[in-house]
């Protein structure tokens, strides 16, 4: 096998989100992009500290360090890793409840070597560490959901956590013993959404942004105000929008605007920076270093006094998880959106779109307008990029979408639902499709309907039956038997395949990684089922190979590759999370966020 050609299109337009950015230490700044790394940086120098480490959440909530350990937590669990090796450490961590509903963490932080946590009870809970063991008995510190907490080391050694409820309380707790002290926190009429603490004026401080109010301010040792409370405007609460340090205080108004309060005057500077996430404010040898995160994936670093401080660190590439041609129109999904891309230059067309998603199909209408849809959890999406609009057809959850042309030049989507039944679409109406007096749909799966291909007039669609069925479009009617997976696994993934002499083949990717090859006329299966995932082997060379014979299967961050008449392996592209055909080209996305066409 040849070595890996250089790609003859790049195309580097996606940039992930900076969800979380926070200070690990004395000079490290910690963040977590849309690409599911947690990276690490100088501060001062803006260079990057250590090897990522891989974390793949959308809803990150809080990373810290604890000596070797990284400690991540989302909405549902806290996760430890060994930072030399990026590898998880035993179990994840959650609430001993016997009932835990997704989301149901709530904002976790440490203090004294804990992992301190609150959940959707109202109760707070701790771990070590280091270990990963529970420490104690949790106790109810709210009467409803912990909404924030902060814990600090006031003199003497004593730790304490602050915490905000949804009870419009604000708290403080000894964090070794989970006892109170001192009468609530006053001031506030409504609930406190994010804390935050630092020294200032030679006194330990508390700040609490109020939802879609002002933040307040509170001696944390005396629990008595600790001045006027800063007229900031806020946005509904996202973990890391409120940071201090020093006589420093970061916030995030509802623009996503970042402001910088000098806690020793009384105006805010405005940082030139736009549609910010997250915010930290980072200790180091040459003072306080401010740092935002924002959507478009940068970090910026500035001084306190708001003055831009090195370049910007742009670290965080989107994972593309979804790629489809229509045409010379390439069309791809990230956390940061939908995009389409000229193949042949590699221009952008049209607008970028909010309906990130893995499955997208795309089809031309007659007057060569093009339409995207995308399955969400109550129906259809449909987008228009020439508008740069999204509209919403509601229904059952979809999970995946495929598109045609029917007789006449009407173009449809097909969309696979949550009740087995595959919905039909217009798509340039988003109208129901009727099929000779049936319903505005087709069944026959039991169960969930998780994929769906179309060729010409021909649907297949799979799902957790393991059964894959294939229809008649304009009719309706059912075309053959069943074909019969027979995997423990459901049905992700289907596509049809047509060779140079004229045979058309169905290929099925179950969530175990295994693919099978069928002759869709006939249903008889081509060979043994080949293997998706795992690690990477030698690289795929396309100029050793008839692109049209080419299969292309993402899973597992690489994609294999096969001869799609024989079963035999080609190679690999590693680092790839999609693939999709475009011509006689294949599409890779990448997960750093850029498309490679070859």
């Amino acid at each position: 096998m040849t070595a890996d050609p250089a790609p003859h299109l790049l195309i580097k337009g996606h940039r992930a989100p900076v969800r979380w950015v926070g200070a690990g230490g004395p000079g490290l700044v910690l963040s977590h992009g849309g690409d599911g790394y947690v990276r690490f940086w100088d501060a001062v120098t803006g260079d990057e500290a250590d090897t990522p480490i891989r974390y793949d959440s959308p809803t990150v909530a809080f990373l810290g360090l604890s000596g070797p350990v990284l400690i991540c937590a989302d909405t549902t669990s806290v996760q430890r890793f060994d930072r030399a090796t990026g590898e998880p450490l035993g179990d994840r961590l959650r609430p001993p409840s016997s009932w835990q509903a997704r989301g149901g963490l709530g904002p976790v932080t440490m203090a004294a070597g804990m992992i301190i946590a609150g959940d959707l009870l109202g109760e707070v809970h701790r771990w070590d560490a280091a270990t990963g063991e529970p420490i104690g008995t949790p106790w109810r510190a709210h009467g409803a959901k912990v909404l924030a907490l902060t814990a600090l080391r006031l003199p003497g050694g004593r730790t304490a956590l602050v915490t905000a409820g949804d009870d419009d309380l604000v708290r403080r707790w000894d964090a070794a013993t989970g006892e109170p002290f001192g009468p609530p926190l006053t001031g506030h009429d409504d609930p406190v959404t994010a804390l935050t603490h630092a020294r200032a004026g030679g006194r330990d401080v508390v700040f609490g942004q109020v939802y879609g109010g002002p933040i307040h301010r509170w001696d944390a040792l005396t629990g008595e105000p600790a001045g006027r409370a800063l007229p900031q405007e806020g946005a509904r609460y996202q973990p890391g929008r409120l940071a201090a340090g020093g006589q420093a205080l970061l916030s995030v108004d509802s623009a996503g605007t970042p402001w910088l309060w000098d806690l020793t005057r009384e105006e805010p500077v405005k940082l030139p920076a736009t549609r910010v996430n997250a915010v930290a404010v980072v200790p180091s040898g040459h003072g306080p270093v401010l740092v935002t995160g924002a959507e478009h994936g940068r970090l910026r670093r500035w001084d306190v006094a708001g003055r831009a401080a090195g370049a910007d660190l742009t670290g965080h590439g989107a994972r593309v998880y979804g790629l489809v041609a229509v045409s010379t129109t390439l069309v791809s999904s990230a956390r940061d959106g939908v995009r389409c891309w000229d193949t042949v230059t590699g221009a952008a067309v049209g607008k970028k779109l909010p309906m990130a998603c893995g499955d997208l199909a795309g089809v031309r209408l007659p007057d060569g307008r093009l339409r995207l849809a995308a399955g969400f959890g109550e129906g259809l999406l449909l987008g228009d990029p020439l508008a740069g609009t999204v509209v919403e057809i509601a229904g059952e959850r979809v999970s995946d979408v495929a598109a045609g042309v029917l007789a006449g030049g009407r173009a449809f989507f097909a969309g696979a639902c949550a009740d087995g039944r595959i919905r039909l679409i217009d798509a340039a109406t988003g109208k129901n499709i009727g099929l000779a007096g049936r319903r505005a749909g087709l069944s026959g799966l039991s169960g969930e309907a998780f994929a769906v291909a179309i060729d010409g007039t021909t649907i297949a669609a799979g799902g957790e039956d393991g059964l894959v069925l294939q229809w008649n479009a304009a009719t309706g009617e059912r075309l053959g038997e069943p074909l019969v997976t027979g995997s423990e696994w459901h049905i992700i993934g289907l596509r049809f395949h047509r060779l140079a002499d004229g045979r058309l083949l169905l290929i099925s990717h179950d969530g175990g990684g295994r693919v099978r090859r069928w002759d869709a006329r006939t249903g008889t299966e081509l060979g043994e089922p080949l293997q998706a995932g795992g690690e990477a082997g030698a690289p795929f060379d396309r100029a050793a190979v008839n692109p049209d014979h080419v299969l292309a299967v993402a899973c597992e961050d690489v994609v294999r590759c096969w001869d799609v008449r024989t079963g035999v392996h080609l190679g690999d592209i590693a680092e790839a999370a999609s693939a999709a055909r475009v011509g006689t080209a294949i599409a890779i996305g990448r997960c750093d966020g850029t498309i490679d066409i070859r």
